[in-house]
């Protein structure tokens, strides 16, 4: 991340062919393969040798799939890292890239299968795979309604997978996964709602685009809305039960960005407020945090 803020593609380039050739060092293949496939995020990230490197990837796409659900979700957020590149480029992805989708989608399905079993199974100890197997379910259902515009019904899934992630994080007495997760399950509702805005205002839509998002009834939106509502409250809550601790400042921030999303804009500033008493400085998150906060700042001050 140092080198890509000061233009020092040369180090990374250096950095990655390395990186390739320490993973065939690696002992544990599942492990190597998950690293061979989150190598193209950092290619795709530094313009370097990622055409290639695809088209490896693709090659191999079965041995990639069949090797476990942790190998195969990870070779999907590959997939959608390319579909990301050409639509913020106006590119097509094309026809081989569709067909390929297809095809993961097709064998992530039966590992959806297993887990459906294994969550039934497996007790609450397992608190770490269980959470993981819920949230990669997640992602499936996500794939699916944007790759198959299967939007209708979305945001109820997403409410009731998200709410077994919260409950088991309830039950073990996790408050800080719990915040997480309700967190996930906020953002993701209002970025849904602020996708479904853009798409009204296009122009060039699809016939097939136009009916799917037709069968989102404002109804489902409406409902989501309110699951948003309630979720943010009981973040509110969670946070000041525990004194809006320094060390949940990252809970906090959201907490005023998701405020003023949902309109209260007044406990959205208060939460503001709260985060900026924690002295933690919003530079030790990520880029994309960063900007919501500028954005969150800026909204904020205005009114």
């Amino acid at each position: 991340m140092h080198n890509r803020r000061h233009n020092d593609t040369k180090t990374n380039k250096e950095l990655l062919d390395l990186m390739v050739s320490k993973s065939s060092m690696m002992n544990e293949e599942e492990r190597k393969k998950v690293f061979e496939v989150r190598l193209l995020k950092l290619y795709f990230e530094n313009d370097y040798g990622w055409k290639d490197y695809s088209i490896k990837l693709f090659e191999d796409v079965n041995t990639y799939l069949n090797y476990s659900s942790r190998v195969a979700f990870e070779y999907l957020r590959a997939i959608n890292q390319i579909v990301q590149q050409c639509h913020m480029h106006n590119m097509s992805a094309g026809d081989g890239i569709i067909r390929l989708y297809d095809v993961i989608l097709d064998r992530i399905a039966g590992y959806v299968q297993d887990f459906d079993r294994e969550l039934l199974e497996l007790p609450d100890d397992f608190l770490y795979r269980k959470k993981e197997m819920l949230m990669m379910k997640e992602e499936y259902r996500k794939a699916r309604a944007n790759f198959k515009l299967e939007y209708h019904g979305y945001l109820k899934g997403l409410a009731d997978n998200m709410h077994k992630v919260i409950s088991l994080c309830q039950r073990v007495g996790d408050e800080r996964e719990k915040l997480h997760f309700l967190v996930v399950l906020v953002d993701e509702i209002v970025a849904f709602e602020d996708d479904i805005a853009r798409f009204r205002s296009m122009d060039n839509k699809t016939e097939e685009e136009e009916n799917a998002r037709q069968a989102i009834s404002d109804e489902e939106m409406i409902l989501a809305k309110t699951e948003a509502i309630e979720c943010v409250q009981e973040l509110n809550q969670t946070l000041k039960r525990h004194d809006y601790n320094r060390t949940l400042a990252y809970y906090i921030f959201y907490a005023a960005y998701l405020n003023m999303k949902l309109d209260d804009r007044i406990m959205a500033k208060q939460m503001l407020a709260r985060f900026h008493t924690t002295g933690v400085d919003i530079r030790h998150y990520t880029l994309a945090v960063q900007e919501l906060y500028k954005t969150t700042t800026a909204a904020l001050g205005a009114s």
